[in-house]
C-alpha cells in the first residue's frame, strides 16, 4: 500500500522483559485511501484477550500494530467505490462512524459454503491496514461491503465496539445447537463469558456462573447475567445444589471461555452424558492432556468457536444498537489510548472486565 511521508500515532508491540507493548509511538506512516476502499480515522475500540496473548507470548513479529475491534470515522472514500448494489447500507459518506470487523471471507470457497468461514484463505489474509490501534487505518470494498456498519447517533463509540466479541459469541451459541430446557455452566466470568451468559439466557438456557474472582461473580449477579453464580471451589455446595434441581443433575453445555487442565477436569463433572464442552479460547503455548475415554464413552461433543461469520457480525450489531445486550457493566476500563499499558496491566492482573480505548481527538471517551 502506498503512504505518505506524514506519520501518525500508533501502538505497536514491544517486548520487554515485562512483555509489555511499548508506549504510544509517533513514527507510522500514515495510509493512503485505497481506489475502492476507506480511510479511516480511529475513534475508539477494546482489547482482545487474543491481543494480549500475542504480546505475551510473542506471536507476531516486534512492530506489529495490533487491535480489531474498532470503531472509526471515514476522513476518505476512495474515487472507485462502489456500495453494494443489494445492501443500501453500504452507501457510505465521509463522515460517517462505522463498527469494523477486521476479516472479510471470500462467501463462494469450500470453507465459507459449507459454515467454516474463518478458515477461509481470503478471511485469513484481509485485515485492516495497519492495525486498529493506529490514529488512521485503510479498509478494504470488501470491508466496506460486509463487515462495517454505521453506528446510530445513541450507541456510543465504546458500546460499538463491542459487536465483533459479541458476535464471535453468538456463532459459539449457534454452533452449540438448540436444546430443549437446556442448562450451561460458563466457566470464567471475564467478558467473553458475560457475554456468553447474557446471550444462552436469552436464548432460553438457565446459566451457571463459575469464576475465581469475586468481583466478576459479584457483578454477574447483580446484573442478573445469570441465573446462579459460585466460585468453583469455595462454594461447591451452592452449584451442586443448583445442578440438582436439573433434569440429569449435570448441564448440556460447558462453555470455557478459560482453557486449562483444572478447568477441563471441572467442565467433565459438570456437563451430563451425551452434552457439549464449547471451547471460546485456546491455551498458550502447552499442550493439555485429556482421556479421550472420558470423551468417547459418555458421548460428548467438543465445539469449538474462533472468529464469526457475516451473520454474526450483522445480529451482534442489532442486538447492540437495539441495546437488547446489556454492556455498559462490563465497559470498566474506558482509558485514552496514551494509557494503552495501564489497560494492558488491568487485563493481565484480572482488574478489567472490558478495556476499551479512546481515539477521540478532544480527550473525550466517547
Amino acid at each position: 500500500m502506498k503512504t505518505t511521508t506524514e506519520t501518525m500515532g500508533a501502538i505497536t508491540v514491544a517486548y520487554t522483559p515485562e512483555t509489555f507493548p511499548a508506549l504510544w509511538e509517533t513514527s507510522i506512516a500514515k495510509p493512503t485511501c485505497p481506489p475502492n476502499g476507506a480511510l479511516i480515522r480511529t475513534l475508539g475500540g477494546g482489547l482482545c484477550g487474543t491481543d494480549v496473548e500475542k504480546i505475551q507470548q510473542q506471536k507476531v513479529p516486534e512492530g506489529t500494530i495490533l487491535g480489531h475491534e474498532m470503531v472509526g470515522e471515514i476522513i476518505e472514500l476512495g474515487a472507485e467505490y462502489t456500495p453494494d448494489s443489494t445492501n443500501p447500507e453500504t452507501h457510505f459518506t465521509v463522515g460517517d462512524r462505522l463498527v469494523i470487523a477486521h476479516h472479510v471471507p471470500c462467501g463462494t470457497c469450500h470453507f465459507c459454503i459449507n459454515g467454516s468461514p474463518s478458515s477461509c484463505e481470503a478471511f485469513k489474509k484481509s485485515n485492516l491496514s495497519p492495525g486498529g490501534f493506529a490514529s488512521f487505518f485503510a479498509v478494504s470494498q470488501g470491508h466496506l461491503h460486509h463487515t462495517c456498519f454505521k453506528v446510530p447517533s445513541h450507541i456510543a463509540t465504546r458500546e460499538a465496539a463491542c459487536t465483533e466479541p459479541l458476535a464471535c459469541v453468538l456463532r459459539a451459541v449457534r454452533r452449540v445447537g438448540s436444546v430443549k430446557n437446556g442448562s450451561v455452566a460458563v466457566v470464567g466470568l471475564g467478558f467473553i463469558g458475560l457475554l456468553a451468559s447474557q446471550t444462552f439466557q436469552l436464548e432460553g438456557w438457565q446459566v451457571l456462573g463459575l469464576d475465581l474472582n469475586p468481583q466478576r461473580l459479584a457483578l454477574a449477579d447483580v446484573a442478573g447475567y445469570c441465573h446462579a453464580v459460585a466460585h468453583p471451589s469455595q462454594q461447591e455446595s451452592q452449584w451442586q445444589s443448583w445442578l440438582a434441581t436439573l433434569p440429569t443433575q449435570k448441564v448440556d453445555v460447558v462453555c470455557l471461555t478459560v482453557v486449562n487442565e483444572a478447568t477441563l477436569a471441572l467442565a467433565l463433572r459438570l456437563v451430563r452424558n451425551g452434552g457439549k464442552l464449547l471451547l471460546m479460547a485456546g491455551q498458550g503455548k502447552s499442550a493439555i492432556g485429556i482421556d479421550p475415554n472420558a470423551l468417547y464413552y459418555r458421548e460428548i461433543d467438543v465445539v469449538t468457536s474462533y472468529s464469526p461469520a457475516l451473520e454474526d457480525l450483522q445480529r451482534a450489531f442489532e442486538l447492540i444498537t437495539t441495546r437488547t445486550i446489556s454492556l455498559t457493566p462490563l465497559l470498566t476500563h474506558p482509558l485514552l489510548i496514551e494509557q494503552f499499558t495501564e489497560g494492558f496491566r488491568a487485563y493481565t492482573q484480572g482488574e478489567a472486565v472490558k478495556v476499551i480505548f479512546s481515539f477521540a481527538e478532544d480527550g473525550a471517551l466517547v
